[in-house]
């Protein structure tokens, strides 16, 4: 219902693409696609009980008659996105940091995007150059995925050090995710998998995150009042 209701050009933004969004409530998701990269699964980095977490969700997968198929991140994957997403934010965000830096809670943030300014034009169109070849790559690897799955990034304070290079790499590629929960780890907090689309995909993308999702109960579960 959101994406029914986001996608699409709003006459505003030039760079988005007029294309349908279909769902077929009765596909088969059995017949989709489905990849995981093996190596985020294999060296996560977190905690034994999201660990577990991970490894039944893997599983649970599997039981809805998925078969899964290994895929890595292309080669140029460890591009440095920095000079591309930070300047960009530091163009979006410019007003509130030089405007009204005092009304910003987090003042090192104002320091941060001023740090930003020194990123050289030539050093942005180096890495956007870079990008280009990225998701050329990245289209090579999904020739054959409909739907690939990823632990979620806890890049926050426990990085997982392949799903954050996904998250870098997906966040210069376009491609749509979902994210889904599938238990919690030893302090309380929700643990979740990644499920990663193709370009235009999000309707496969979502019916495999749905059949998932319904195969649990971890969504229904929530904090006391």
């Amino acid at each position: 219902m959101v994406i029914d209701a986001i996608h699409g050009p709003d006459g505003k933004d030039n760079s988005v693409i007029d294309v349908p969004f279909n769902w077929d409530a009765a596909l088969d998701i059995r017949k989709l696609r489905v990849g995981y990269q093996k190596a985020a699964f294999s060296d996560t980095r977190q905690t034994p009980q999201t660990d577990a977490n991970v490894a039944a969700a893997l599983e649970k997968v599997r039981s809805l008659g998925i078969n899964l198929v290994e895929i890595d991140l292309p080669e140029h994957a460890k591009l440095d996105i920095t000079p591309i997403i930070y300047a960009e934010a530091n163009s979006a965000l410019r007003d509130p940091v030089e405007t009204r830096p005092a009304g910003l809670v987090r003042q090192d943030r104002v320091t941060q995007q001023n740090t930003f300014l020194f990123y050289t034009a030539a050093q942005y169109f180096d890495a956007n150059r870079v990008r280009t070849l990225l998701m050329q790559e990245m289209a090579h690897v999904l020739a054959d995925i409909d739907v690939y799955l990823v632990p979620f990034d806890y890049g926050d304070y426990t990085p997982n050090p392949v799903a954050n290079m996904n998250t870098a790499v997906t966040n210069l590629t376009g491609h749509p995710a979902v994210i889904v929960p599938h238990g919690f780890n030893e302090k309380g907090n929700p643990t979740s998998l990644t499920f990663v689309g193709q370009l235009f995909g999000e309707d496969k993308m979502l019916a495999l995150a749905k059949a998932y999702q319904d195969s649990t109960d971890w969504h229904l579960k929530h904090p006391k009042l």
